[in-house]
């Protein structure tokens, strides 16, 4: 009951934070706080603001009860921003055959270049038509040395410093 009263105020990050630490040293105040629905209201609320921190966080100690469909892409950039590309990679094979959206198509790909298959992330954002997409299949072009195609992908005379000072944020996990 506790947990639940709190739950209706507004907290800030540094008593959402205390909270979620305190808690998570005791089993009882843990599930207490997890039932409550507070973890996933601070997890919501963390996404929102980007707060990559807290989230990293929450998934490390609280992961196994945020696993909602809300969280689900969350969870992947998590296992991103940990190197864990290749779990990432499974996540989004087994989202994407549930919910095929543009975003999570984009996703797809993109663990497939951060796992090295760069055909398969050239495949799978093909459909995709955004500056992101094009610049995602220009990289995968480059690593697989074919560079004609980065030229046709971006609608380029040729390969200039256009190219890498625009699409360097491919090049790292997403924070």
């Amino acid at each position: 009951d506790f947990f639940r009263a709190i739950s209706i105020y507004n907290l800030n990050q540094t008593e959402e934070l205390y909270l979620l630490k305190i808690c998570n040293d005791d089993t009882e105040f843990k599930g207490a706080i997890v039932e409550s629905g507070l973890v996933g209201k601070i997890a919501n609320k963390a996404a929102k603001r980007k707060d990559y921190s807290l989230l990293d966080y929450l998934f490390d100690n609280y992961g196994k009860w945020l696993t909602g469909s809300d969280f689900k892409i969350e969870y992947i950039k998590f296992l991103e921003r940990k190197g864990r590309n290749s779990e990432a990679l499974v996540e989004l094979e087994k989202l994407f055959k549930k919910n095929p959206a543009d975003s999570v198509r984009f996703e797809l790909a993109r663990a497939y270049y951060l796992n090295g298959n760069y055909k398969e992330a050239i495949k799978v954002s093909s459909p995709l038509d955004t500056k992101e997409a094009k610049y995602l299949r220009a990289w995968s072009f480059y690593r697989s040395g074919d560079f004609n195609s980065i030229v046709k992908e971006l609608s380029l005379k040729s390969i200039s410093s256009h190219f890498s000072s625009n699409a360097s944020f491919l090049l790292s996990p997403v924070n």
